[in-house]
């Protein structure tokens, strides 16, 4: 079955990369949460996407530039739901609700300071490193067991320096690149397959139905929806028999009330509105 991942939480109705949006990702149904972290001056570990604090948090510091302390007088409200979390405090979370966690690093310096906090906490079951590509070939230099999701944004595959210096166990493309040939050709190396940020239903199936393993969403709900809805395979024969039937009846009834069956094209004039 494909892994519901959820992208920095729950971001639609929550402040995404904070507790409450992993909670709310856990109860909407997701198998593992991804979440950002960036270090502080003093380099403490926090989570937050961006380079600056100014999209969410309305301060147009460089989080790098501000130290833990000034960062917590502004930004952290003692049990708020706006309050900026460490990255213990994410980790702790996920732990106490018995899930697993994608940590996206964007520099050596935030993976090893990532790793480092990992380790200390005995984590290693808990956790996917995902991020920049040396940030990763270093983790798994000092770390010969981490599992590891080898993120990609171009439309050309990774060179075999990369491959042989990360050694991923997921290949972890934009999902605009993958296609078939792609899915299979990593599952024949062994690896496998997961796929950022897909968003529409459409996409999420048709990727499910490729074969990849795992799927990355800022709709959490929605993907679960999409991947846990039984395909025609998966139906018994009474479900089979009761949905024909079912079908075969609606066509009746609209034949006899003179009314035309719904059909692609009245779907596709809804879409379009």
């Amino acid at each position: 079955m494909t892994t519901a991942i959820a992208h920095r939480g729950e971001p639609r109705g929550n402040r995404e990369n904070t507790l409450p949006a992993i909670e709310a990702a856990v109860a909407a149904g997701a198998d593992m949460v991804e979440i950002d972290l960036r270090l502080t001056a003093d380099d403490r570990l926090v989570v937050l996407h961006d380079p600056t604090l100014e999209r969410l948090w309305d301060d147009p510091r460089p989080v790098s530039s501000v130290s833990f302390a000034d960062l917590a007088a502004a930004h952290r409200a003692s049990g708020g739901a706006w309050s900026l979390p460490t990255a213990e405090e994410a980790l702790d979370l996920i732990v106490r609700l018995g899930t697993r966690v994608m940590l996206d690093v964007t520099s050596v310096a935030i993976g090893l300071a990532t790793q480092d906090l990992v380790r200390e906490r005995g984590l290693d079951a808990h956790v996917l490193y995902a991020g920049d590509t040396e940030a990763l070939a270093r983790i798994r230099e000092r770390q010969p067991g981490a599992e590891i999701a080898l993120s990609w944004g171009h439309p050309t595959p990774p060179g075999e320096e990369v491959w042989d210096r990360v050694r991923p166990q997921y290949f972890n493309p934009e999902w605009i690149h993958l296609d078939e040939p792609t899915v299979d050709a990593n599952h024949a190396a062994g690896r496998l397959v997961s796929a950022w940020t897909v968003d529409e239903p459409e996409q999420m199936a048709r990727l499910a139905g490729l074969g990849v393993d795992a799927i990355i969403s800022n709709r959490i709900a929605s993907l679960v929806d999409v991947l846990r809805r039984p395909t025609r395979d998966q139906l018994t024969s009474e479900e089979l028999t009761s949905d024909q039937l079912t079908s075969d009846q609606l066509t009746s009834d609209q034949l006899t009330s003179g009314r035309p069956a719904a059909g692609r094209a009245g779907d596709r004039q809804t879409e379009t509105r």
